[in-house]
């Protein structure tokens, strides 16, 4: 999949062996801060995707996920499908949680991942004029972890059969979305970066995933001679 913002990125085409590992909904005042455990404790890197009314109430938490070294994207602020709004209001849930996480990072977010995974050609536009990339997740990797009863073996069964270099997986963070428990994604976790790490997988944000896309473009350019 190629770079054109209005084409929401799913995985990234690499032959080397690196994932990247999302997090939606957060932050939480629970969940996240285990979840950075791990992460801190295996060196790994992940990316968040967060929603700007849980960053106001959890601005603490927020920070922390920055200053672990972590990557943050926009979520919007209200958590809306988005084709259930107008441009206006796609609009709006953009730039209330853009100007949140500017004050976060100190810099532009340009990481969008609409809520649900909902979107249309207009909302895309909208993210792309205000320079976001719409990042999505790799199919056969939305652990489901946010449904009632999901164990952490099947969240760990699904990612480690499914699996491949340039993958996204989905995860949830947050406590106010489904069931609102996320310890079986908590305890999967850990199980699937042991895993994941015995298989050679490097665990790197969505950007730095992007970044390997750009790099193997670049080696597969013909030198061009001067004669």
């Amino acid at each position: 999949m190629g770079f054109n913002n209005l084409h929401p990125i799913e995985y990234v085409n690499t032959p080397n062996k690196y994932v990247a590992l999302t997090f939606d909904d957060g932050p939480d005042p629970i969940y996240t801060d285990k979840i950075l455990d791990i992460l801190g404790k295996y060196n790994a890197k992940a990316t968040f995707f967060m929603v700007g009314k849980h960053v106001d109430l959890h601005y603490t938490v927020a920070k922390k996920v920055k200053l672990s070294g972590h990557e943050i994207g926009n979520h919007t602020f209200n958590h809306p499908n988005l084709k259930e709004i107008n441009r206006k209001e796609i609009r709006r849930e953009l730039k209330l949680t853009d100007k949140i996480l500017k004050r976060l990072t100190k810099n532009k977010c340009n990481l969008f991942r609409p809520p649900f995974g909902s979107y249309h050609d207009e909302a895309l536009k909208i993210a792309d004029k205000m320079g976001y990339k719409t990042i999505l997740w790799t199919k056969s990797l939305d652990t489901r972890d946010w449904k009632k009863n999901r164990s952490w073996a099947q969240i760990y069964a699904l990612v480690i059969d499914n699996i491949k270099p340039g993958s996204i997986v989905l995860f949830h963070d947050s406590s106010n979305n489904g069931n609102g428990d996320r310890s079986e994604t908590v305890t999967a976790l850990e199980k699937i970066i042991i895993q994941l790490t015995k298989e050679n997988y490097q665990f790197v944000t969505v950007s730095e995933l992007l970044e390997k896309q750009k790099q193997k473009q670049k080696k597969k350019r013909p030198i061009t001679r001067l004669l």
